[in-house]
């Protein structure tokens, strides 16, 4: 039998890849100027990977979308691919996607170039996060 903790993670792991694919498929298309929805779909991707990790790990964690604040939670081996300023700044779209106010108060949306580095940051945490559940088997 499956340990509950692996099967919930590889249930985090599942969204994250959908969300990873939703914002390829944005940023393939570019259309309706909708590079914001790709970038918080990035982040997203990124957030439930670092979940599932946590989940793997028996970790708790809080609802939050600070993703540096959930990386603090892990175990510093093997790290997480991604500096924290590109965690801070990869942060601000699972907010500035569901609260127009922060965007108007940052001064501007997320343009397309935002959103390809939301989604390879994504791509490399999503990769490790593949990686580190294998090894935990």
């Amino acid at each position: 039998m499956t340990d509950p903790a692996q099967q919930l993670a590889a249930r985090w792991l599942a969204r994250a890849r959908s969300d990873l694919s939703i914002a390829g498929k944005l940023l393939a298309d570019r259309a309706n100027d909708e590079a914001w929805a790709a970038a918080f779909h990035g982040q997203q991707a990124a957030e439930k990977a670092i979940k599932a990790i946590l989940t793997s790990n028996r970790t708790d964690f809080p609802k939050t979308h600070d993703l540096a604040r959930l990386v603090d939670l892990l175990p510093a081996n093997p790290p997480v691919p991604t500096s924290a300023d590109d965690l801070e700044w990869l942060s601000y779209f699972g907010t500035a996607g569901r609260y127009v106010m922060d965007d108007v108060m940052a001064g501007s949306e997320p343009g397309w170039e935002d959103a390809a580095q939301a989604f390879r940051l994504a791509e490399e945490i999503l990769d490790w996060a593949r990686d580190e559940a294998e090894r935990q088997g």
